[in-house]
């Protein structure tokens, strides 16, 4: 329904994070977490924030975000919602949100397609897993519930792991690029944009985004940032204004 009513088709979700800020009212922060501890989703007021452990890999930060944006949209949020390991088979609310995650990235008619013509198993979980950027795992558990494979040979791949597979059936460049997410630092957008508007303005000092980037080589971030043109220059922008930090977050207000 979520597909159908944002006009996704059923391919692959690309830029998933920004797809979410920018279709819902929700914010979206990936940074390290403790083990145990795979996202949250908390909600204040009329703002909501997803923030998914970064400690895993990119693919396993995909389903976590799918799943803690089913939170959101039938309200589990009271107003914090935290997503444990080990606890997400324990309540319909997280068997909910699991098989919205699955269908969400997975949907049935993309997966039909992505498979066809192949008789391997293995290889069929593969490749939805590389299509729709999900583990070989979620692959094997959403090809289970949709009837493509027998529960035992589901059990079986899901258990076998990604790593294996994917250096067997795929390259070993795919496996590598899925550990490369691990540990990535991404700011809610919009906080980000608003952020640099106002560094670019004279308004803040480098400080705030360093914290928001989690980044230590503060003068490497100074000459990125001037590399991209978002320097202060009064020359450029002018003296601020008494209001201009205002007219910043009415320009990047929610929806804009």
């Amino acid at each position: 329904q979520v597909r159908r009513a944002l006009g996704l088709g059923d391919g692959p979700l690309a830029r998933f994070p920004e797809l979410l800020e920018e279709r819902f009212r929700l914010d979206v922060d990936l940074s390290p977490l403790p083990e145990a501890v795979d996202g949250l989703c908390v909600s204040v007021s009329d703002r909501t924030l997803v923030l998914v452990g970064s400690s895993k890999p990119s693919s396993r930060q995909r389903f976590t975000l799918a799943h803690e944006l089913a939170h959101h949209l039938v309200d589990d949020l009271d107003p914090l919602y935290v997503d444990e390991r080990g606890a997400r088979t324990r309540s319909l609310a997280e068997m909910r949100a699991n098989a919205f995650a699955a269908h969400l990235l997975m949907p049935e008619s993309g997966v039909r397609r992505a498979i066809e013509g192949m008789d391997d198993d293995a290889e069929r979980a593969v490749r939805v897993a590389l299509t729709f950027g999900t583990s070989v795992s979620a692959a094997a558990y959403q090809l289970g519930n949709l009837g493509l494979l027998p529960d035992t040979v589901r059990d079986r791949l899901a258990a076998a792991g990604s790593k294996p597979l994917l250096m067997r059936y795929a390259l070993p460049s795919d496996w590598q690029q899925d550990e490369r997410g691990r540990g990535q630092i991404r700011p809610p957008g919009r906080l980000y944009a608003r952020a640099t508007l106002a560094f670019g303005r004279g308004l803040i000092g480098l400080e705030p985004i360093v914290d928001l980037l989690q980044r230590p080589d503060r003068d490497q971030l100074r000459q990125e940032l001037e590399d991209a043109g978002l320097a202060p220059d009064e020359d450029i922008f002018g003296p601020a204004s008494p209001n201009a930090l205002d007219e910043i977050l009415g320009e990047m207000a929610p929806g804009r």
